[in-house]
């Protein structure tokens, strides 16, 4: 289908050769800058490609437009402009592809022993078979990559929605607990009949032919050749299939049934728990962090083959954290409970080898701390009213299904109180049609929402809110 359509880029300009303007395959054009007195320029629009209306182009230095002259198609700008990316907007007709999604969910489990039962670099794998298709199945994988923990993989090469997820879909889960999904895939149904018209096509999804009710561990130790593969009895992996016709927000609202719970947080104060300050680092070095007492005591130890690996630790599912709010409560949660749903905090847990352990999460409050702990438990309406700042407070713990259901309510939750909050939310997760709106209200309310509070949104933003 054919539709009118705005499109935007924002791109540096080279003083000595064409740039090139892409947005999509079909449109594109070149920009190449020229100068008489090595301040004033003129923008030259060259090598058009595609239907392109109504060119405007603006620094984001400045909020005007460039003046065209129309009669040789050329834009005046001057070298302080040109030290800073320009804004291009076009109009032109865009071929979109209809879609109509379907929906499809299903649950997946194995038990802990499974999981125990594994070496570092031994893995689990099968398949999934998907809704009622015949041939067309997903292929998983277990990998043990840590002495306590897996990382449980789907692969997804077709860029089916899984739990709000495109590409491969990766959680990392502890030993000590069983591994319980509940899957919620959103996808085309026309591309997957396609695919499952024969086996071949469908076998690209698969990857291996190792069937789901004979789960096999591989290993990338040395074997001899005639025995590449080594089979154990294991217990098979659970997969239940149920077949709903919900929409995409109905699957994202929806829990496993979690039976951890939060503790009351009036305990005493226990010197030797463990502290931890909530990471103000990349990510890429959370696994640094470790317990001081545990470095001291190990200093003198020559490292194992799994230290080397990772210093993981056996937390149980009996196991707890303390978490410290920003007003200074303590708020206990069971170990498992974070580390199940968060990489973040996995991540952090895996060096401390003894419970509880205290986190200091002190950029936020005791109640949006204890309506995450609600949601990670099921009760989805605890998010009601919190839904801004615990988005921000998933964003920083990898938090993925509680974003995502905070993401899918600020359409309706847009007001002039807190357009300048989920603006800068939508120009991060690349929502174009909130981001809209949120401009289009930002405009027609400016002076109600204030000049104070507009002129506290990112450069970029406000740039492109008063072109």
């Amino acid at each position: 289908m054919l539709l009118s359509s705005n499109l935007r880029k924002q791109v540096k300009l080279s003083f000595t050769s064409k740039t090139k303007i892409v947005f999509n395959e079909t449109t594109e054009f070149s920009v190449f800058v020229s100068t008489k007195d090595n301040f004033n320029y003129t923008l030259h629009i060259d090598d058009v490609e595609g239907n392109i209306r109504d060119l405007k182009i603006t620094p984001l230095n400045g909020l005007q437009n460039l003046p065209c002259d129309e009669d040789n198609g050329t834009y005046k700008t001057n070298a302080a402009e040109l030290q800073y990316p320009f804004q291009f907007l076009i109009e032109c007709d865009v071929e979109y592809k209809i879609v109509t999604p379907s929906t499809w969910s299903t649950e997946f489990g194995t038990c802990s022993d499974c999981l125990k039962f594994l070496n570092i670099f031994e893995c689990l794998e099968g398949k999934i078979p998907f809704a009622n298709y015949e041939f067309y199945k997903l292929q998983w994988f277990i990998k043990k990559v840590e002495e306590d923990f897996v990382e449980f993989t789907i692969k997804n090469p077709h860029q089916i929605q899984i739990n709000g997820q495109k590409g491969d879909f990766n959680v990392i889960s502890n030993v000590h607990q069983d591994l319980q999904l509940e899957l919620f895939i959103v996808y085309d149904p026309k591309v997957i009949e396609m695919l499952n018209k024969n086996s071949e096509n469908a076998s690209k999804a698969e990857i291996s032919t190792v069937s789901l009710s004979e789960p096999t561990v591989s290993t990338t130790d040395s074997v001899p050749k005639e025995n590449p593969i080594l089979e154990t009895p294991l217990q098979k992996p659970i997969v239940n299939n149920t077949i709903t016709f919900e929409d995409e927000q109905c699957h994202a609202e929806k829990n496993a049934k979690i039976n951890d719970s939060v503790v009351d947080e009036n305990v005493s104060n226990d010197q030797h728990v463990p502290s931890i300050v909530s990471p103000k680092v990349p990510e890429k070095q959370l696994n640094e962090i470790t317990s001081e007492n545990d470095k001291q005591k190990d200093a003198s130890k020559p490292p194992t083959k799994s230290q080397n690996m990772a210093e993981a630790t056996s937390f149980k599912t009996g196991d707890y954290v303390i978490l410290i709010s920003s007003d200074g409560k303590q708020i206990f949660s069971s170990a498992s409970l974070l580390t199940r749903n968060s990489y973040i905090f996995a991540t952090i847990l895996k060096n401390i080898k003894k419970s509880p352990v205290k986190i200091n999460v002190e950029e936020f409050h005791s109640d949006i701390i204890y309506s995450a702990l609600d949601f990670l438990n099921g009760k989805n309406d605890a998010i009601h009213g919190k839904e801004i700042e615990l988005y921000h407070f998933a964003d920083k713990f990898s938090l993925r299904d509680l974003k995502k259901i905070c993401c899918n309510k600020f359409d309706e939750l847009l007001s002039l109180e807190n357009v300048c909050k989920i603006i800068q939310i939508a120009y991060e997760n690349y929502f174009e049609e909130l981001k809209l709106k949120c401009i289009e209200m930002i405009r027609l309310n400016a002076e109600k929402i204030g000049e104070s509070e507009i002129k506290t949104l990112p450069t970029e933003i406000y740039a492109e809110i008063f072109i």
